[in-house]
C-alpha cells in the first residue's frame, strides 16, 4: 500500500453476548484468524494487509475500513439463435362435415327403423289375425258381422296345407 497502512477494519465485532458477528448483524460463516486468535484483548477485528489474517483489537483505534458489498455477477447474454418458424397446417372442416353426415345418416336410419317397426295394419283381403292361415274376412264389414265359426273349418284346411 502506498500510504503504509498495515491493517484495516473489516466490520466484524464481538456482541454483548460474546458472539462474533458482522456489523450488519449477519452470521459469520467464514474466518481467517491469525494463530492464537481471537483473544479477549479486543472487541473489533482487523485484517493485516501483508498476510490477510485477522486479529482482535481495541475498537477505539483509528484504522481505515473495508466495506462489504454483495458480489454482483453481470449476466452474460447468450447469442441469439434464429428460431425456426413452424407453420401449422390449416385446419379444414372436413372432419366436421364427415361427423355431421354420419349423424344425419344415423338419425335417418333410426327414423326408418322405427317407421317400419310399427304394427302393420290389416289390409283388405288379409285376416284379422297375425297368422295368414286363419280366416279371411271382409274388413269393410263391422266386427259384429265377422263369422268366427269359420275358424274351425279353416283349421281343417290348414292342417292339410
Amino acid at each position: 500500500m502506498q500510504d503504509g497502512i498495515k491493517s484495516f477494519w473489516i466490520g466484524m465485532h464481538r456482541s454483548h453476548t460474546g458472539e462474533w458477528m458482522w456489523i450488519d448483524n449477519t452470521v459469520v460463516d467464514y474466518t481467517n484468524w491469525k494463530p492464537r486468535m481471537p483473544n479477549e484483548a479486543g472487541y473489533c477485528v482487523e485484517v493485516q494487509s501483508s498476510t490477510g489474517m485477522w486479529s482482535t483489537t481495541n475498537c477505539n483505534a483509528y484504522r481505515p475500513y473495508i466495506c462489504k458489498t454483495a458480489k454482483v455477477i453481470p449476466p452474460t447474454e447468450k447469442p441469439s439463435l434464429p428460431l425456426a418458424v413452424v407453420e401449422d397446417a390449416p385446419h379444414g372442416s372436413a372432419g366436421i362435415a364427415v361427423g355431421v353426415v354420419l349423424v344425419i345418416i344415423a338419425v335417418a336410419g333410426l327414423a326408418t327403423f322405427l317407421f317400419l317397426k310399427r304394427s302393420p295394419r290389416p289390409v283388405f283381403g288379409e285376416c284379422t289375425f297375425d297368422n295368414r292361415l286363419y280366416i279371411n274376412s271382409d274388413l269393410t264389414r263391422p266386427p259384429a258381422t265377422i263369422d268366427t265359426k269359420g275358424l274351425v273349418a279353416n283349421i281343417e284346411q290348414n292342417e292339410h296345407a
